[in-house]
């Protein structure tokens, strides 16, 4: 039986004994975007299809996916939560976090299940275990970071807390709405990466972008590993901590809202 805990763990396996794979997320924007509904996220409201909610975030997760326009950036989004491959692993939401409805539509336009897991599955309750379990094993790995631009990575050896806890051979910087204005970092990436490179581990934290990077990269060289971290590093790079898991691992060190939910 799948667990919460099992399937990361299985993660740790593969990234520990360097046999590459890669990991997506469709979470709630990438969802609205699957379904062709308007989204949008500014500083003061979030508009989900036909839904408003009152209450915004901060610059660096502004986007804007308008149907009329964006088409394009719909279809990539697409392929790459069809796809199917033996390594290529997609979160989706969960019924805990979501409801059965639309739980349900995302798994039902999976025909194959195999490798479906968690789209929460680094944060919530497995946090603990994604920092100071599965970050640990970068130390050793050649470590690619595609970030936003906001991002204020600090040298290993500086005594600041806020830095990431190993190197990096290469940094990719994204910027706002990047889903949609850095959509040319799919050949960048390629020209960077090439085909014979192997046991490398890249980190998207871009939005709904890194699922499309992710697609790509995997169908262009699958023997690296690719990973979408979403906003989990964000304490490392200096980018806001505003989410349960962030504030209760970082700032109150103590569970926190929807922290520590083990996602069904």
């Amino acid at each position: 039986m799948k667990t919460f805990r099992g399937d990361i763990i299985e993660f740790y396996h593969r990234l520990k004994n360097n046999i590459p794979f890669s990991f997506t997320r469709f979470s709630d924007g990438c969802e609205a975007i699957l379904k062709n509904y308007k989204l949008e996220i500014n500083n003061n409201q979030v508009i989900f299809g036909d839904t408003i909610f009152n209450k915004g975030f901060p610059s660096i997760d502004h986007k804007c996916f308008d149907p009329n326009k964006h088409q394009h950036i719909r279809h990539l989004l697409l392929d790459s939560f069809y796809y199917q491959a033996d390594n290529y692993y997609k979160g989706k939401i969960c019924k805990c976090c979501v409801g059965n409805e639309r739980y349900n539509w995302m798994l039902n336009e999976l025909k194959d299940h195999s490798n479906l897991t968690w789209a929460n599955l680094l944060v919530n309750n497995n946090y603990d275990f994604f920092i100071d379990v599965i970050v640990p094993l970068f130390k050793s790995k050649e470590v690619i970071l595609i970030c936003n631009e906001n991002s204020l990575i600090l040298p290993v050896e500086s005594k600041s807390i806020h830095k990431l806890p190993f190197k990096t051979s290469a940094i990719f910087h994204v910027g706002e709405n990047c889903i949609v204005n850095d959509i040319d970092l799919i050949e960048d990436l390629k020209d960077f990466t090439g085909q014979d490179s192997q046991n490398r581990v890249y980190l998207f934290s871009a939005s709904s972008l890194s699922n499309i990077l992710i697609h790509q990269l995997h169908q262009f060289n699958n023997k690296n590993t690719y990973l979408n971290i979403g906003t989990t590093l964000n304490y490392y790079l200096n980018l806001p901590i505003d989410r349960d898991y962030l504030l209760a691992k970082w700032k109150y060190k103590q569970p926190y809202g929807l922290s520590h939910r083990v996602c069904i």
